[in-house]
């Protein structure tokens, strides 16, 4: 690991997080208990506007830098002691696993350029990063990294197995409360957009054909989306609660969406310690170096 110096001349650390949108509010928090990170570098793409806003609502405005081009020096420059760089991914990425696995690589590869340790807040998601640490081995990534894993090592399965705590938990809820659909503040946020790409990848045909095969005339995108839920058998909503931007909202959103699913709704205390503890070795781990 190579430290570059920052302007005042000490050794400048930097930390390179790449994550799902899903996360946003989680990673919000999780950067709001480390009053030691000097410096917050948001590498701007299409789905960071949320984050962005989030961000300087909570911090001032000398403690943030938008870095428009990863590849442009001048958005790049060290500048404090600590500092995090993060690459917001897009949720529907996860409607194709090659596509997923392709983008969360090349995040990594862009950003081992202008890091000192990487932490990829992703689970395994459907397994379509089952092989995630021989990947990054294989695609020449040199740095130490970190990545979302229980209290027995274990690589979480996806958002919500990391939000419940562990692999256990999550198995625990799914064995005694089966059909259950999990809302996160991520999912809620994103629940229009989620709909939407998934009428995308069905087809408009498709979707009048399932519409005229169960009598529905207009079969929009709550239509859709009801049909699917009920099509695997989910009974129920369980949203998670924990710190969140705007709670309320938060509430708000869960309860539409219980309405537009016609599945009842009920909270469950979740967590953002996995989160909160990653990067917190991270931040041990590059402070030994």
């Amino acid at each position: 690991m190579i430290l570059e110096s920052n302007s005042n001349g000490k050794n400048s650390k930097r930390i390179g997080i790449v994550c799902c949108e899903v996360f946003e509010d989680e990673l919000l928090f999780v950067i709001k208990q480390h009053s030691e990170i000097d410096k917050i570098i948001i590498v701007k793409t299409e789905p960071s506007k949320y984050f962005e806003d989030i961000i300087r609502s909570n911090f001032p405005y000398e403690k943030i830098r938008i870095a428009r081009e990863l590849f442009a020096p001048r958005y790049l420059k060290r500048e404090e002691e600590l500092e995090i760089i993060v690459y917001i991914l897009p949720l529907f990425l996860h409607y194709d696993p090659r596509e997923l696995k392709e983008e969360v690589l090349s995040a990594c590869i862009e950003l081992q350029k202008h890091s000192d340790y990487l932490l990829i807040y992703y689970g395994l998601c459907g397994n379509s990063l089952n092989n995630l640490e021989e990947m990054l081995r294989e695609s020449r990534i040199k740095l130490p990294f970190g990545i979302l894993k229980d209290e027995n090592k274990e690589i979480v399965d996806d958002c919500v197995c990391a939000l419940l705590g562990s692999k256990a938990n999550y198995i625990e809820i799914l064995t005694k409360e089966p059909g259950t659909f999990f809302l996160t503040p991520g999912f809620a946020n994103h629940w229009g957009l989620f709909s939407k790409r998934k009428i995308e990848t069905i087809g408009e045909n498709r979707l009048k054909e399932i519409g005229d095969k169960l009598g529905i005339e207009n079969f929009d995108a709550v239509e859709m989306t009801k049909y699917l839920l009920r099509e695997a058998n989910y009974k129920q909503i369980v949203a998670l609660e924990y710190v969140c931007s705007n709670c309320m909202d938060y509430k708000n959103k869960c309860q539409t969406i219980s309405s537009e699913t016609d599945l009842n709704l009920s909270y469950r205390k979740g967590t953002i310690r996995l989160l909160h503890d990653t990067l917190e070795k991270a931040i041990s781990e590059i402070n030994d170096k």
